[in-house]
């Protein structure tokens, strides 16, 4: 039922991160086995029309608060429920059932994007909340953030020649501040 999806995709590299809020509306399990009971035809319609009516309740105020606070109150997923239906940094690496993992990092979707999508565990209400770039350019990004560190870091060394003998606690206490100062320093350049 759950896949890894990262051979799925070719541009790994380029594969989106995301944050995603979704309201489930939960199909019956079984109360001795915990599974999922299959339905079809008119019981899966009722289904549906109440994940519909649920959409169309947010889409009469469509906010991110609007979705957040649907979720707590209608979200039958006990995972996301108390955090609005939100789950976070989601790749093509995260473990989630797959139709659920596909719309969430679809390249075309875009922040605000919602709609339902059904899975084995019933259908699900989407919200595309943030996203985060994909690996490839938050990779490319640490890098920069690294390099203009480096360089800074090697800059202060270079133009700091006199020797000072300082106690290890003294030592430990200014290379925090250093760091504190070039990483605010790197923020501000990117």
């Amino acid at each position: 039922e759950y896949k890894n999806n990262k051979a799925v995709y070719d541009g790994y590299g380029d594969t989106n991160i995301v944050d995603v809020r979704h309201i489930l509306i939960a199909f019956p399990v079984d109360e001795e086995t915990g599974k999922t009971l299959e339905i079809e035809g008119e019981e899966k319609a009722i289904y549906k029309d109440k994940a519909q009516a649920i959409l169309d309740e947010y889409l009469e105020n469509p906010t991110e608060e609007t979705f957040a606070r649907l979720a707590k109150q209608k979200s039958e997923d006990p995972g996301s429920v108390e955090d609005g239906g939100l789950y976070t940094n989601i790749s093509a690496e995260t473990n989630f059932v797959e139709e659920f993992l596909d719309w969430s990092i679809d390249p075309a979707r875009q922040v605000g994007d919602v709609d339902i999508i059904e899975t084995s565990y019933g259908y699900h209400i989407m919200y595309l909340s943030k996203s985060h770039g994909t690996i490839g350019y938050n990779m490319a990004k640490d890098a920069v953030r690294e390099k203009k560190y480096n360089e800074l870091f090697e800059n202060i060394l270079d133009t700091y020649s006199e020797n000072v003998d300082l106690s290890d606690e003294e030592i430990v206490s200014a290379t925090k501040e250093q760091n504190e100062l070039i990483m605010k320093l790197v923020e501000k350049n990117l």
